[in-house]
């Protein structure tokens, strides 16, 4: 009787089907927990910049880990490194890049940026 039961269980497409439905969405809810970590390239922006003009990189490389669904509702378009230019002198300025420049959800982790540090060229707009 037991060997006719599993006969027909192992047999029938719906208990088969079932369990791949049931195996799929088991691995679906356990990757969206795994860490993984992404790269991005990102904009330089600096603001209180009215009256200085600035030479500087358009961009860096940020990698960045965290849950795999906290990175999927990550938008990139988001993302930028933030300079307050009020602390900047004429000349160049030689700038180290942490993670205070960039806003990112607490869920994530900054990894590294590239280049860490940058150098910009400031000088005073002219007024005519």
């Amino acid at each position: 009787m037991f060997k006719n039961i599993v006969t027909i269980i192992l047999h029938q497409k719906t208990t088969k089907i079932s369990a791949l439905i049931l195996g799929y969405l088991t691995w679906f809810f356990i990757a969206q927990y795994q860490n993984v970590t992404h790269s991005y390239i990102i904009p330089i922006c600096f603001y209180n910049d009215e009256n200085i003009e600035i030479i500087a990189p358009q961009s860096i490389k940020i990698k960045i880990q965290g849950h795999r669904l906290d990175i999927f509702k990550l938008h990139q378009q988001d993302l930028a490194i933030h300079l307050d230019a009020t602390s900047f002198h004429n000349g160049i300025n030689e700038i180290i890049l942490n993670k205070e420049n960039l806003f990112l959800p607490e869920t994530l982790k900054l990894i590294n940026l590239i280049p860490s540090y940058i150098s910009i060229n400031v000088t005073s707009k002219k007024h005519e």
